[in-house]
């Protein structure tokens, strides 16, 4: 029955031992007032954000399934203080048919309380309840609670549970030393928090991914030719890679990408694709997006990588393949290691009328292989692999309207099809270009694309752990020019 309640207090508990187990620095930067705009910390799939503390760090984390935001003070080791949201389900017993009474943030709190005292032999302490809030307009209800730790001090929690559906609750977790309690800081969180309920997240959701039907219905082969215009002679883009602490930057590669009309045939074979050349018919070629990639060791005479990406799509969109190989080598070593992911959605045919992808991945050194295969949800809301990489273009060229759209894709990372978030902010001119701000998922951190004045892309900035990643385009004589200049080895 309460098995939902019990994972979410042993998940707040273990948040003790990151605030607890290190001298305390007796930092009060968590108290004094931020001079700038506050930083705001969102989850769409959680349908909360709220503004960061001014020493604060916010993390996203848990996908659809288990969504989440954690943010802790920054300014000292261990943390001073901890913030979590995440979702919270009433518990129901296994077998209930319904329940006569109504579920509300009072009954939560109580059942909370009871796996609390279970699950701890008496030893959290149950302080302050207030039952009746209004939190964002939503009903609500605060718990404040003591732990000791073996440290000698005692930890204090307050828990927040807001509703935001009839059985679903966000629960706000406020954790700190009882005896350096910041409490300005927490107030302030406390009044900037938005929520989205359940309704509205599922209504914002269907609005986005109708707006993103009504862009993709613009991509037609008209527009996906125009691609072709702008990228057939290929683009060059420099690798740079930055650390925030130091401000220092390290060249990570280059790559190039080019688009042409060809044949499928041309993700399967292994040498250099060309464009058609034979007059084929249309329903025989299609876009394909070739991109490579060399990736730079990060050691002295390390091992570097060899991407080569290539992403074809039919001009009616029904049919897609893609082939992403990595190889990697040393340096005045005949010995490379290689892995491949092929990527397929076949032509629906009147036996097997369903879209389909399917994803298969493994090493050539190994035995190891993982074969994925999914529905295609909607061709009307899904992103190619071919249109992904070049989406800002594709909008450049539609004259696709402003503001946010949701779409479906292949996300690799996760290793199934999510929902994109894109926001869209068309340029005014060659002064002002376009810039795509996307996301792979709701709680992915923001790859931001700009575009030039021939709109095609300029600049991509992304985050890989802490490290700001940027492509910046570059002419390729100038390329070689500055890896010349630094030692580096070039034989693009």
């Amino acid at each position: 029955m309460t098995i939902t309640v019990i994972l979410t207090l042993c998940t707040a508990l273990n948040g003790l031992p990151g605030l607890f187990s290190a001298q305390d620095t007796g930092s009060k930067a968590a108290e004094s007032p931020s001079q700038t705009t506050p930083k705001r910390v969102e989850n769409r799939s959680l349908g909360c954000s709220f503004d960061l503390p001014s020493d604060g760090a916010g993390f996203v984390s848990g996908g659809t399934v288990k969504p989440e935001i954690r943010a802790i003070q920054a300014e000292s080791n261990p943390p001073a203080w901890e913030i979590v949201a995440q979702r919270i389900e009433f518990p129901t017993p296994e077998g209930a048919f319904g329940d006569p009474k109504p579920i509300t943030p009072t009954r939560m709190l109580k059942a909370f309380v009871a796996d609390a005292e279970k699950s701890n032999d008496g030893k959290l302490e149950i302080g302050q309840q207030i039952n009746d809030l209004r939190i964002d307009d939503l009903p609500a209800s605060k718990l404040t609670a003591y732990l000791g730790h073996e440290s000698g001090r005692t930890a204090r929690f307050d828990w927040t549970f807001i509703q935001t559906s009839a059985n679903r609750f966000l629960l706000l977790q406020f954790l700190a030393d009882r005896d350096r309690w910041p409490t300005a800081t927490f107030d302030k969180v406390m009044k900037s928090l938005k929520i989205q309920t359940e309704p509205e997240l599922a209504i914002g959701s269907m609005e986005l991914v109708d707006r993103g039907r009504a862009n993709i219905e613009l991509f037609d082969k008209t527009a996906l030719k125009s691609v072709i215009s702008r990228l057939q002679d290929g683009a060059y883009y420099r690798l740079e890679g930055t650390d925030p602490e130091t401000g220092k930057s390290s060249e990570l590669g280059f790559s190039r990408i080019i688009a042409m009309e060809t044949t499928r045939d041309a993700v399967r074979d292994s040498r250099a694709p060309a464009p058609n050349t034979k007059n084929l018919a249309d329903d025989e070629t299609g876009l394909l997006v070739w991109m490579q990639v060399r990736i730079l060791p990060r050691v002295s005479k390390g091992p570097y990588q060899d991407v080569d990406l290539r992403a074809w799509l039919s001009w009616d969109r029904e049919e897609e393949w893609w082939t992403i190989r990595t190889t990697t080598r040393i340096k005045g070593s005949d010995t490379t290691r290689t892995s491949a992911v092929t990527g397929l959605r076949p032509r629906p045919l009147p036996k097997d009328p369903r879209r389909w992808i399917q994803v298969i991945s493994g090493g050539r050194e190994s035995f190891e292989r993982k074969d994925v295969k999914l529905q295609v949800p909607d061709l009307g809301a899904y992103l190619s692999e071919a249109e992904r990489l070049v989406l800002p273009e594709l909008l450049a060229t539609v004259g696709a309207a402003p503001g946010e759209f949701g779409v479906y894709a292949w996300n690799e990372d996760r290793l199934s099809i999510t929902r994109r978030l894109e926001d869209w902010r068309p340029g005014k001119d060659s002064r002002q270009p376009g810039t795509l701000l996307s996301r792979p998922a709701a709680d992915a951190p923001t790859a931001t694309q700009i575009l030039g004045a021939d709109d095609i892309l300029q600049e991509r900035i992304t985050q890989l752990g802490m490290d700001q990643i940027t492509w910046s385009k570059i002419k390729l004589e100038k390329l070689r020019g500055l890896y010349l200049q630094k030692g580096i080895p070039f034989d693009g």
